[in-house]
């Protein structure tokens, strides 16, 4: 999984976004719940505008790691960016309660 994750960051830095997505989904399937595989994948999607599968990832992100604030503001940019203010809301008042 950490050679996945290493030859990920390098196709991202190559500007490979689409084999840096591919390679991070390899990782995936090998450690489904690896908050660094997770929290990788769901900025990397962010960043190349696929926000549906950053949201999709991130879901399960940020409830295994809820006092990871970075997770929870990414989930509300991906759910902004998609439109669903009120799932963003809701998302906001769980986290208060």
């Amino acid at each position: 999984v950490r050679a996945y994750l290493e030859l990920a960051r390098l196709q991202a830095r190559s500007k490979e976004t689409p084999a840096a997505l591919a390679t991070l989904a390899k990782a995936r399937e090998i450690a489904p719940n690896s908050e660094d595989v997770l929290s990788a994948y769901a900025q990397l999607a962010l960043a190349s505008r696929q926000t549906l599968p950053a949201v999709l990832t991130l879901v399960p992100l940020a409830r295994m790691y809820p006092s990871v604030a970075q997770y929870q503001y990414l989930l509300g940019v991906g759910l902004m960016a998609i439109g669903d203010m009120p799932m963003t809301r809701r998302w906001s008042s769980d986290l208060q309660s």
